[in-house]
């Protein structure tokens, strides 16, 4: 899998593929830190996912000269963590509190006074660095003072995760609290359509769909992708991303949306909020005559408060097309959205799904609406634990790993 960056509109760079030696932050590393050269003085931490807050309780720069009542200094810094860049690190503003006393009501002030700066590369060393407004700065290297004992999140439990089905190949994946939709907004004219009030309520981004914040399309042809649609719905949600092939690219305004191109059977990873995107160009399936093969179609795998979901669009059910994605995201999802009409469907294509994709929940969708029965009486034949989607507005829950 080729190693590549997805760039945003307004400039900023999202990493694709993270290979470093650096140690995420979480809430693992809450508690003290200090340098053995300078004892006396150190830095307590907390993390609360993405915010970073540390006390660093050291000395004023002339202590050892004075060896003044005063010498004491408390400085805190905080920040958000741009885990989009590097979750290894966080880029903080430094404030100083003066003016308290002992165990006494008084009036203090807080200013900010300069940034700081802390990298951790294992669970127990980190660097952190500072710069004063007045000018001076420097680095140090820290230590863990405590043994540690957990160095991973301590995060809530996962939220539940369902699937909703929109028309066609269209859903909305969401944990209640963030979402992303795909191939939501296309003509459905001869495909599972869904009503009227529903194609209202997502392209004025009423809720639950104003949580989406990705609107994506996994290939550029009208039953999968309508650019006035989506354009639609992204002007009533100022925060989201539009994710579209390069041949639809055009059709979306450059602060919307997120720049990559990968190249057929490679992958590109783009964080977006909570969740994480991996994006694999692959080969799209021929039918009805049409050769299709030159076509890029994307299929993104979601990763959401612990479930991962793979949506294929309409992939070729072919060895190389499930090998690059396999490739490029490990493990089989828990949930494998597929394209299952007409010749779609059959034993051979049950037996690479099932070769490539063991365990994985089958979610079938893409049926035609005149031939529904018999496409459906099809798939569950060879596929009789599939979640059928024949009717829009249907939801799937995934179960808690």
């Amino acid at each position: 899998m080729t190693k590549l960056t997805a760039t945003l509109g307004g400039g900023l760079m999202w990493i694709a593929t993270l290979a470093s030696a650096q140690q995420v932050i979480n809430e693992g590393m809450d508690g003290a830190w200090f340098n053995p050269a300078t004892p006396g003085q150190g830095i307590l931490v907390d993390v609360d996912e993405d915010f970073f807050f540390l006390a660093w309780f050291t000395y004023d720069p002339m202590a050892v000269a004075t060896d003044g009542e005063d010498a004491h200094r408390w400085y805190t810094a905080q920040g958000r963590i741009d885990r989009s860049i590097d979750d290894s690190g966080a880029e903080l503003a430094l404030f100083e509190t003066r003016g308290g006393f002992f165990n006494a009501a008084s009036e203090t002030v807080t200013e900010e006074t300069g940034t700081a700066s802390i990298s951790f590369s294992t669970c127990t060393n980190a660097d952190f660095s500072y710069a004063f407004s007045g000018g001076r700065s420097g680095s140090f290297a820290l230590e863990r003072l405590a043994p540690d004992v957990l160095c991973e999140p301590l995060s809530p439990p996962d939220k539940t995760v369902t699937v909703t089905y929109l028309g066609n190949a269209g859903v909305f994946i969401d944990d209640g609290d963030e979402g992303i939709l795909i191939d939501a907004f296309a003509n459905f004219s001869g495909w599972i359509d869904s009503p009227a009030s529903l194609k209202t309520a997502l392209r004025n981004a009423d809720p639950p769909y104003d949580r989406a914040l990705v609107m994506a399309a996994t290939h550029n042809h009208g039953d999968h992708l309508v650019s006035s649609q989506a354009n639609g719905f992204l002007g009533n949600q100022p925060e989201a991303l539009a994710l579209v092939p390069n041949s639809a690219r055009g059709s979306f305004a450059a602060a919307r949306r997120v720049e990559l191109s990968p190249a057929r059977f490679d992958a590109v990873s783009v964080p977006a909020g909570e969740f994480m995107l991996t994006v694999i160009n692959t080969r799209h399936f021929n039918q009805f005559g049409n050769d299709f093969s030159d076509l890029e179609n994307y299929a993104y795998l979601v990763e959401i408060s612990g479930q991962r979901i793979l949506h294929t669009g309409d992939i070729d059910y072919a060895s190389d097309n499930f090998q690059a994605i396999i490739d490029a995201i490990g493990a089989p999802p828990d949930a494998l959205i597929l394209p299952t009409f007409n010749t779609l469907i059959s034993a051979r294509n049950r037996d690479l799904v099932t070769q490539f994709f063991p365990g994985s929940q089958v979610v079938a969708t893409h049926f035609r609406s005149g031939s529904l029965a018999a496409e459906r009486n099809q798939l569950l034949a060879q596929f009789p634990d599939a979640v059928v989607f024949d009717q829009a507005q249907k939801t799937f829950t995934l179960p808690e790993n």
